[in-house]
């Protein structure tokens, strides 16, 4: 397994139109700390992506229950960041 360290990752579901060749794509892209932007892949697929965000306390991981928990987590690293991102990627 590939780790890589960036600054920013930001990951895109999009419904494809019903006369392509799949259902749907999904976009992995990442920004360096030089500022690079990159699309690193790209998965496409007709079944619909599932998501799930978990949470390692340092002994365990546990799940995400709910969007408020997921919000605060959220708020939380946003709070760490030194320079949130202004916009998405591919703007």
């Amino acid at each position: 397994m590939r780790i890589i360290e960036v600054e920013d990752v930001e990951i895109e579901f999009e419904k494809q139109h019903p006369e392509v060749s799949c259902k749907w794509c999904t976009y992995v892209r990442v920004r360096s700390k030089k500022d690079h932007n990159k699309l690193l892949f790209m998965i496409k697929t007709d079944s619909r992506p599932y998501t799930r965000f978990t949470m390692n306390s340092g002994n365990t991981v546990s799940l995400m229950d709910s969007l408020n928990q997921l919000s605060e987590l959220d708020v939380s690293i946003q709070d760490k960041k030194s320079n949130p991102m202004p916009k998405r990627f591919h703007e």
